[in-house]
């Protein structure tokens, strides 16, 4: 699977990562927590898009948009 990462996220991580994974969003959520705590919350509060739709499950060949909440003003 190759998640690109926007906003905060990138600026963190890198623009991208890839990882072999198969799994719901939660468990995504959850080993992307383990990998990088000082971002869980963030993470947490995250949503997954692919092909312009939002999705909650993942294959490894997947494509995903990893993409942190937004605050405006």
């Amino acid at each position: 699977m190759k998640i690109l990462y926007f906003s905060i996220l990138k600026e963190n991580i890198g623009a991208f990562e890839e990882l072999e994974f198969d799994g719901t969003e939660e468990e995504l959520k959850a080993y992307l927590c383990s990998k990088y705590p000082h971002l869980c919350n963030i993470i947490k509060s995250s949503r997954f898009a692919k092909e312009n739709e939002y999705v909650k499950e993942f294959k490894n060949s997947d494509t995903i948009l990893a993409i942190p909440p937004v605050s405006g003003g």
